[in-house]
């Protein structure tokens, strides 16, 4: 039954993993926890819920370095018709992410030793907070003109690691097969070198956000001047 269930790795089946997943993307453990108590009818405290989310996402973290996740597309789905040429577009950017700091950890501890609280079954230690409020991930998005077919990834690394992502998932997606492939990002020098020297062998041209804009404003005026004339 267990099995059958898909929860053989846990008390948890796949599908509540997943919502719990969601549902903590969009604000705190606790109000997910809420939102998930009224929406799917399942309840868990708020605590719980935190420890299935860092778990997954310590586990997914695990299987991409490993590289078992990965796309489920490749540069040859990318056409618009069957005549069209194959085109895959990629982006890369730089991202603040609040962090849970050493002050807040110390109020939940506080909580957790006022009086009045069971104790009930003995709960994971709080660990350490950050020392910072926010730190800077990066990310590194593939897709189509359609986005049908999209594919990002997060890093807190540095950006020798957000290249190396670059790298590793244009291979996945073998780009050096795309008949059309460029990257639109902003003009951050660490995005635009790694775009130019890591991509460069599997056929990827950089365009900056500028370069872009100024040709949607040529293009701009010469619709207009064409309906002028």
């Amino acid at each position: 039954m267990d099995e059958w269930l898909g929860i053989l790795g846990g008390r948890y089946s796949p599908g509540v993993v997943e919502m719990c997943c969601r549902e903590a993307c969009g604000g705190s453990f606790r109000q997910a926890a809420e939102d998930l108590d009224r929406v799917g009818q399942i309840r868990l405290t708020h605590e719980t819920l935190r420890q299935i989310v860092e778990s997954e996402g310590r586990r997914a973290a695990d299987e991409q370095h490993r590289g078992l996740i990965g796309p489920n597309w490749t540069a040859e789905d990318c056409r618009q018709g069957p005549s069209q040429p194959s085109c895959v577009i990629g982006g890369a950017d730089g991202v603040k992410v609040p962090l849970v700091t050493e002050t807040e950890k110390s109020k939940r501890r506080a909580l957790r030793r006022r009086p009045g609280v069971k104790g009930g079954r003995r709960r994971k230690r709080i660990g350490r907070g950050s020392e910072q409020a926010y730190k800077e991930f990066k990310i590194v998005a593939f897709y189509d003109p359609s986005h049908r077919h999209q594919y990002a990834v997060g890093t807190s690394g540095n950006h020798h690691v957000a290249g190396r992502l670059m790298r590793r998932i244009g291979g996945k997606l073998r780009l050096d097969q795309a008949q059309v492939s460029y990257s639109v990002s902003d003009g951050a020098d660490w995005i635009r070198r790694h775009w130019l020297s890591g991509c460069r062998n599997l056929g990827m041209r950089h365009i900056s956000r500028d370069t872009r804009r100024g040709l949607a404003q040529l293009g701009e005026r010469m619709s207009a001047r064409r309906r002028a004339l």
